[in-house]
């Protein structure tokens, strides 16, 4: 079964909200002007509208259904999940420590207050993150791709199937920065170098081998 994105497959990716990011440039001249919000919310209605018209031309009844059950078990164990969301934060913050540099002088980053960087790049992010029995913390260990394996409520039978569903990205293109508001202090800045293309695989162990519910790919675009 194959769709096009689905918008919140970008959100497990982030891994957080919007919020936390803001563009990385050289350009340090660029302030935008007081139209520049309602542009972007113009921009984001337009794009939200296709993705809902994409969904509703590609997904069937049946897939409608399998798609809502895996975004409310990603929404509960990862977008959702403080413990998660703790571990997720520590494991960036460790990796951009791990890189850490003083900030040039006369940056974009020095005019921001920031002394110094580290750095996170996620087009070689290749960790599985796998769910522990209690459903309150994750494993980590290197992988291929990124992975997340979580727990899955099944339907069907009512019951929790541990570590029965996977999220698999691999990621492409060329890269940008970003600025990791959200784990930054006020002093160090954690960066983000971000793949512009991602290739994705959504799978369950409901029959008890791995099959791919959705795959596809998406581009990955920050202003």
């Amino acid at each position: 079964m194959k769709t096009r994105m689905i918008q919140w497959v970008m959100a497990a990716i982030l891994l957080c909200g919007a919020s936390v990011f803001t563009s990385c440039t050289s350009d340090t001249s660029d302030n935008p002007s007081p139209e520049q919000p309602k542009k972007n919310r113009a921009e984001f209605i337009k794009h939200t509208r296709q993705n809902l018209k994409d969904l509703a031309e590609n997904l069937n009844f049946e897939s409608w259904n399998m798609a809502n059950d895996i975004n409310n078990n990603f929404n509960k164990y990862v977008l959702l999940n403080p413990d998660f969301e703790k571990i997720i934060s520590t494991t960036f913050v460790a990796m951009a420590q791990s890189t850490v540099r003083p900030v040039e002088e006369g940056s974009e980053l020095a005019q921001m207050g920031y002394k110094v960087y580290g750095t996170v790049d996620f087009t070689e992010f290749n960790y599985r993150f796998t769910m522990n029995d209690e459903g309150t913390s994750f494993d980590i260990e290197p992988a291929d791709n990124f992975e997340m394996i979580v727990h899955l409520y099944n339907p069907t039978i009512q019951q929790i199937m541990p570590r029965s569903m996977k999220l698999t990205l691999k990621a492409g293109g060329s890269s940008f920065l970003l600025l990791m508001k959200g784990f930054s202090t006020e002093d160090f800045a954690v960066v983000g170098k971000m793949p512009t293309e991602f290739e994705y695989a959504i799978a369950n162990k409901v029959s008890g081998e791995w099959e791919d519910a959705f795959w596809g790919s998406f581009k990955n675009e920050v202003n």
